[in-house]
């Protein structure tokens, strides 16, 4: 077999479900890459045979990938039987955006749990026994039940997109694809090996609509038994017939620079052509300005053995036998959008084609001449300079004769066995990893990006993001337990260094030296002790079934190793997986479709008893962060996390570094979340009244940029001063002072009073034998890793302190607080921080305190804490408020995530400190961190700061008169579409006295989806 054996449906985001019944993200399940067809919901459906054909027995199942356009009705996926009435109807529907199925005729319907999201690709099936019926979402079950009703014999016609053959209402309003009817009920692990294309076997299949194998008005049914349906009603042309709409090139597709990029392919004559023959390809040129030129073969500027396909200002056109005029088509290609182009040539006339549409002809007397230059992709000609391709080309054929109209039309989409087709001279998918432009025709002629299997500058890019190569090449006849010796083609190296150009494969996931020993007992000192190995995936697998076998491709650049169709030994679910090696020594493993739950080895190693230098996680090597300077023995051993089950593609590559490996993945799959970015400052003004009574209230940012000159106090736990303040100043108890103390730990003291304190405590504040003002009295350091300095500046009638970037004892948040002392005796504190405290830093317990406000000492009363998300108070001797972590701190609205957004979990973020006057709550989401200060910008946010896009929305949350709110996000197991999203947060609420604009902000989190 020349390629993969089936085509794949790939996985983009699932949407995420909330907790509060609010859908923010959304996306598809089924990333389509292939055609589909598109219903209006008006009148459109397609109409199979009757007949009998499709009487079903007691157990049967159906199945498709549905996108609806909405969820509001009934729309009909497909059925048999009138759609109204009689034992002999079954119809496959969403009512509402829910799977249901009316069996027999009869009531109730049989109903799904799920609701299917509009505007998304998921996979739904109804599975049906004589007294059962179970359904699929995404192959997973989604409802159940029992019935006691028996279908009855018809010769109705199946009907898809609409319910029933006479009902003239609840037609389907969205898009189609790859409809299946089954005369056996499928069980769960042949639902979700199927969707994904593994497995797929004739018994049991009646009949397979997979809406891009469409020949005019035929829609043809690739089950092989012959049940083809029609679009609309009839095989001509009607307002009922729905869209079919390809989005043209199947798989990836090669983009060119415009301006030196190429591929070469071979020459010495391998591309000489007879009087007849075709060329074609899927283009999307970047502009439609100048010469574009898609393929040809000679020089590129003169002589008889010259031919050059291209556009000119859009236009396809034909150079031929290096004579003038050139043929040209009727119609211009548009920019930015995949249109078909082929011409094809006789002895003695053209016919160009766009879209399997006849675009323009002629005649001419040119007879090609032989040559033994190269082929070239994307520039006119192996000398030519100028005029190469700009943008994206995919699927270029090369055809040694006259295609028909229906020949091209039939097969722009699909080649369905290209290496079996005698007048195919060249195919190139564009498709795979490597520097090679593949040749799926049976001649295998190769091209190169570039000029070389090296990486040049002329290289075209790939455009895929996926890492698996569909030229997965031959059967190699493994079975389980056995071990298959394959040439690679090239010396590669092995992990302990040693070079071989042949390699064993054993059908249990192990790449060796050659040994000619097979062995499914997966151990780390197996792995240390055997000879040097590569370990894409070793566990005990079985290749026993449909299309299982271990794959062997060998191309001058990258030879592919795959297990297709693979399984645990005894299990029946069915995967993939993929070894990429190349001559310079790395490995690429690929994951395409995930793999169930397991326990393998992956990594390498040089064998021959290395020491174990220990396991990596290798799920925590983010793909922005490679692993470097590793060793050349790298493994994990453990339930498999590189990726979910259900997951999209994955891969790890091991690249030589002369000592061992680098490591590098494309999976950001550890949940991540932490704050970041600042809340609204927060300013407190604590007013003595002159008897020992202060209030305490909000005042709107009184921040002040300019800290002033740096004060000498460094390290932990310091008290420096006397510092004057340029006035005299009243503390409270009456002490007064022209000059003051200051702690590292974010007190003022009156001079010589106390030593530095880094344990805030009510009692000591409240009956120390000095008066206190604490703008922010918790456990910091200077002299940490952060560090950090004090301030002073004054004023006309002020000095103000700032504690400028300091964090807390063994924290690295840094903690910004400015205290204001007027000559009035009043005080002003404004709370800056980045994050006002980490959780589980401190020797409390791990929890860390904090202490806010004034008091007179000994010499007055001893108060109750108070409450200043509720100000003003007014209090006697001290007001104050004080924080022990048991809850998070109300002194500003605080943002704080409690668990990490992991798949098959809930991500709770806790929004505290919300204010007293707070009528409204949410939390914004957003795909990026604009880190704007609103200071200035005359909406009233001065003091805070969007820390959030937005573009996500919000999520609502409660109040019920509490400081604070729990805000919930639910994670599905199979929503993996979303693993390494990086979304950021901010909490937000409206209320009056916060802002002149009358709401806040808090800090912001970023948090990365992960497993």
């Amino acid at each position: 077999m020349s390629s993969i054996p089936f085509r794949r449906k790939p996985l983009a985001r699932l949407p995420v479900v909330l907790s509060l019944a609010l859908v923010v993200l959304t996306g598809g399940l089924h990333a389509q890459s292939e055609g589909y067809l598109e219903f209006d919901g008006a009148d459109d459906r397609a109409t199979g045979p009757g007949g009998g054909l499709f009487d079903l027995p007691g157990n049967y199942t159906l199945e498709a990938w549905v996108n609806p356009t909405a969820i509001n009705g009934e729309d009909s996926i497909c059925g048999r039987g009138n759609g109204f009435s009689g034992s002999f109807n079954y119809m496959f529907q969403l009512l509402n955006g829910r799977p249901r199925l009316w069996h027999a005729g009869g009531f109730p319907w049989f109903e799904a749990s799920s609701t299917v999201p509009a505007g998304e690709w998921n996979h739904v099936a109804i599975v049906v026994t004589p007294t059962t019926y179970q359904f699929y979402l995404n192959g997973q079950p989604d409802g159940n039940g029992t019935h006691n009703r028996t279908l009855s014999t018809s010769s109705m016609p199946f009907t898809i997109g609409r319910q029933g053959s006479d009902f003239v209402n609840n037609l389907w309003h969205g898009r189609l694809d790859d409809l299946r009817v089954w005369s056996v009920a499928r069980t769960q692990s042949e639902i979700q090996n199927g969707m994904r294309g593994c497995g797929v076997p004739a018994s049991g299949l009646v009949a397979r609509y997979e809406f891009d194998c469409i020949s005019g008005q035929t829609l043809l049914d690739t089950s092989g038994n012959g049940l083809d349906a029609v679009l609309g009603t009839t095989a001509s042309v009607e307002s009922t017939d729905p869209m079919p709409s390809p989005p043209a090139p199947l798989g990836e597709a090669l983009g060119f620079d415009g301006s030196d990029d190429r591929a070469t392919g071979p020459g010495g004559g391998l591309f000489n052509l007879p009087g007849n023959y075709t060329l074609e390809a899927w283009v999307n040129p970047t502009t439609i300005n100048g010469e574009d030129s898609i393929c040809g073969r000679g020089n590129g500027f003169s002589g008889s053995f010259n031919y050059m396909f291209q556009l000119l200002d859009g236009r396809p056109r034909l150079w031929h036998a290096g004579g003038f005029p050139w043929f040209e088509a009727s119609s211009t290609v548009p920019a930015g959008e995949w249109n078909h182009v082929a011409i094809v040539v006789t002895p003695t006339t053209y016919q160009f084609y766009l879209n399997g549409q006849p675009d323009g002809n002629g005649t001419h007397n040119r007879t090609l001449s032989t040559s033994s230059m190269p082929f070239m992709i994307g520039r006119q000609g192996s000398d030519f300079v100028n005029n190469l391709w700009h943008g994206r080309l995919d699927e270029l054929r090369v055809w040694n004769v006259a295609r028909t109209q229906q020949q091209i039309a039939d097969n722009m989409w699909d080649l369905a066995n290209p290496s079996g087709e005698a007048n195919l001279v060249a195919c190139y998918d564009m498709d795979g990893r490597s520097q090679t432009v593949f040749d799926s025709s049976a001649h295998a002629y190769h091209a190169v990006l570039g000029s070389s299997v090296s990486t040049e500058s002329t290289d075209p890019a790939r455009t895929g993001n996926g890492f698996f190569d569909p030229h997965i090449g031959a059967a190699q006849g493994a079975i389980d337990d056995t071990v298959h010796s394959l040439a690679l083609g090239f010396s590669f190296a092995f992990p302990d260094g040693t070079p071989t150009s042949t390699v064993d494969v054993d059908s249990n996931g192990v790449i060796q030296i050659p040994v000619g020993v097979s062995d499914y007992a997966a151990t780390t000192t197996k792995l240390l002790d055997n000879a040097s190995a590569l370990y894409p995936f070793w566990v005990d697998m079985t290749l026993d079934g449909i299309a299982d076998d271990i794959y062997f491709q060998a191309l001058p650049d990258v030879a592919l190793i795959t297990w297709e169709c693979a399984r645990f030994f005894s299990q029946d679910r069915l995967f993939r997986i993929q070894a990429q090696l190349y001559p310079d020594g790395s490995a690429r493993f690929v994951y395409p479709d995930g793999v169930p739950p397991s326990s393998p080895i992956i990594g390498v190693s040089e064998g021959g008893g290395v020491a174990d230098p220990g396991q990596t996680d290798l799920s925590s090597i983010l793909a922005t962060t490679p692993l470097t300077g590793g060793g050349a023995t790298i493994y994990e051993h453990v339930p498999f996390d590189l990726l979910n089950p259900a997951g999209p593609d994955a891969m790890v590559l091991f690249s030589p570094n002369g000592s061992g490996y680098d490591v590098s993945t494309n999976l950001p799959s550890v949940a991540l979340a932490a704050k970041h970015g600042q809340a609204c400052r927060r300013s407190i003004r604590f007013v003595p009244d002159g008897s020992g009574v202060y209030t305490a209230s909000d005042v709107f940012d009184a921040y002040d940029p300019d800290y002033g000159s740096a004060l000498a106090i460094t390290g932990d736990d310091q008290v420096g001063g006397p510092f004057a303040l340029g006035f005299s100043f009243t503390f409270p108890g009456g002490t007064v002072t022209d000059m003051v103390d200051l702690d590292s730990n974010c007190r003022i003291l009156p001079p010589g009073t106390d030593g530095s304190d880094g344990d805030p405590d009510i009692a000591s504040f409240l009956t120390e034998a000095h008066p206190t003002i604490a703008p922010f009295w918790c456990d910091l350091n200077l002299a940490g890793p952060v560090g950090g300095m004090v301030f002073q500046k004054i004023g006309p009638g002020f000095s103000r302190f700032t504690w400028d970037s300091v964090a807390q004892f063994l924290g690295e948040e840094p903690i910004t607080v400015q205290a204001t002392l007027f000559d009035d005796d009043s005080i002003t504190v404004t709370l800056v921080g980045t994050a006002l405290f980490e959780e589980g830093i401190g020797y409390f317990g791990g929890v860390s305190r904090a202490l806010i406000g004034v008091s007179d000492g000994s010499l007055g009363s001893t108060p109750a804490e108070q409450d200043f998300s509720s100000l003003p108070v007014t209090v006697s001797g001290a007001v104050y408020e004080f924080w022990d972590g048991v809850e998070d701190l109300d002194l500003q609205l605080t943002l704080e995530t409690l668990t990490v957004p992991a798949l098959g979990s809930a991500w709770n973020m806790r929004l505290d400190g919300l204010p007293a006057s707070t009528f409204a709550v949410a939390v914004i989401m957003g795909l990026g961190n604009p880190a704007l200060d609103l200071t200035g910008t005359g909406i009233g946010l001065d003091g805070c700061y969007l820390l959030t896009s937005g573009d996500l929305g919000s999520l609502p949350a409660g109040i019920s008169g509490s400081q604070s709110t729990i805000v919930t996000i639910n994670f599905g197991a199979g929503d993996t579409g979303l693993v390494g999203l990086t979304l950021f947060m901010q909490g937000a609420v409206l209320a009056p006295g916060t802002t002149p604009l009358g709401a806040a902000l808090a800090n912001g989190v970023q948090a990365t989806i992960g497993y």
